[in-house]
């Protein structure tokens, strides 16, 4: 008996000890004195929620800030080789100007004047064709790039969602066994003190068990909203 009450002791003195470091991070993360007190208002329930792999896929790409950014980009560098392949044909450019004397408009007193000018890129050096290589070379290179972020994107929707459906089965069969043991509770009285305190700390660990889980539940929820740029919780 002595050893059980021992060990339920050092348990305890395990659980404040991560109970103070994780509320050290937690005042740390929110930036606020590490020595302010505080009470959580929001009820700590797990989120039991079924999704589909391609529909958190789909939201990925439309909520996540990167395939934006990289689509800007490329059209960009699109436009930019249009313009430099349009610097090798012949521009045309018509101007024209009238100006009159005196604070009314006169026909009489007036002087205008048109220009018209012909640009032909005969020869300069190559120096269109490298930068019309150049521009197409970056813009294939985004090309690229954006099938690298999309790839990094799957990889961490997929990972978020296994380690969130995981922890879903894991809640619930951590469910399950904290019912049974808490069947167990109504037979303390019936049997001796040792068999009674066993019963109890048995039911404990599966209390906590339970509470791990619903903590782990949360975590991964926060880890898939992360992978898709998207809240999941809100109603």
């Amino acid at each position: 008996m002595e050893n059980i009450l021992q060990n339920t002791k050092n348990e305890l003195s395990l659980l404040t000890n991560q109970y103070n470091l994780l509320r050290l991070a937690f005042l740390n993360t929110i930036g606020v004195e590490l020595d302010t007190l505080f009470t959580l208002n929001v009820p700590f329930e797990p989120f039991i929620q079924s999704y589909e792999l391609n529909k958190l896929l789909l939201w990925s790409f439309e909520y996540r800030p990167e395939p934006k950014q990289i689509q800007v980009e490329e059209e960009i560098d699109a436009l930019s080789v249009k313009l430099s392949l349009a610097a090798r044909y012949p521009t045309i450019s018509l101007g024209g100007y009238y100006e009159f004397s005196g604070e009314k408009p006169s026909f009489e007193d007036k002087s205008w004047a048109t220009t018209l000018s012909l640009n032909l890129p005969i020869f300069d050096g190559w120096a269109s064709w490298s930068r019309i290589k150049q521009k197409k070379l970056q813009y294939e290179q985004q090309k690229l790039r954006r099938k690298d972020i999309e790839d990094v994107i799957r990889f961490e929707v997929q990972k978020a969602y296994i380690d969130y459906e995981f922890y879903q089965k894991e809640l619930q069969e951590m469910a399950k066994q904290l019912k049974t043991h808490e069947a167990h509770l109504t037979e303390i009285t019936k049997k001796d003190d040792l068999t009674s305190i066993n019963i109890f700390v048995a039911y404990l660990r599966a209390k906590l068990n339970h509470i791990d889980a619903i903590r782990e539940n949360l975590i991964s929820l926060a880890r898939l909203e992360h992978a898709i740029g998207k809240s999941l919780s809100e109603k």
